[in-house]
């Protein structure tokens, strides 16, 4: 397993918005955590996308959460990740007027 880390530092108010993706290359578990600061509202929501090409990319099911703004952080454990498949966190705003998701680490 490797870990590769992006740090974006999204500002929400720049509405949805999805980061890179990542192409889960072994094995076929994969965690992955978005770390996030500041964000006050309790309708942003935080969500896997899955890709087989890494073009069109579809929700995994399962995996919308909302974001707790008494947590710093939210993490997804997806044990059956197939392998070779492009992942990627997405940001859904709801009507969060500040906070920003910080880093996006994945242990694929």
């Amino acid at each position: 397993m490797s870990l590769i880390n992006q740090t974006p530092n999204y500002a929400i108010t720049g509405g949805d918005h999805a980061f890179d993706a990542v192409q889960i290359a072994e094995g076929k578990c994969a965690v992955i955590q978005a770390q996030y600061a500041s964000i006050v509202a309790t309708d942003v929501k935080l969500q896997l996308e899955q890709s087989v090409a890494g073009v069109h990319f579809d929700v995994v099911p399962g995996s919308v959460q909302t974001v707790d703004p008494t947590k710093t952080s939210h993490s997804w454990n997806w044990p059956m990740a197939p392998v070779g498949i492009f992942v990627r966190v997405a940001v859904i705003n709801g009507s969060g007027k500040a906070g920003s998701i910080s880093k996006i680490d994945y242990l694929v």
